[in-house]
């Protein structure tokens, strides 16, 4: 699993670059800061398909629309910045939490996971 780094935060930027030389998919998870008293909580995934031929930008829109369709919009925030960059926001009272890629079967793409 690919991980952004060990640090919370509620705002986070995936980055897309190449072009899918395969369909396939990807899948994020999202690990929640535990509870103030220590409590684990549940994680979140969010999973995209993404066809044969897929340019960045495309692939963020869809990386982006994952999002939100998972997530939702009363806790989270989710819009593709420049084309290629999805930008994944907390709103609220949603704890910090990390992004890494559980799952990549595409071949052709690469991608950043950073705080934004």
């Amino acid at each position: 699993m690919t991980q952004a780094d060990d640090r919370w935060d509620d705002d986070w930027k995936i980055s897309v670059s190449g072009k899918s030389k395969s369909a396939g998919s990807l899948s994020f998870t999202l690990t929640f800061e535990p509870a103030d008293d220590g409590a684990a909580r549940e994680a979140a995934t969010v999973t995209v398909a993404i066809p044969e031929g897929t340019g960045a930008n495309d692939m963020a829109d869809l990386i982006s629309a994952a999002f939100r369709g998972t997530l939702g919009d009363d806790q989270f925030h989710s819009e593709v910045d420049w084309g290629e960059h999805v930008k994944v926001k907390g709103k609220g009272d949603t704890p910090d939490f990390t992004v890494a890629i559980a799952q990549n079967t595409v071949q052709g793409l690469s991608l950043a996971i950073k705080e934004d």
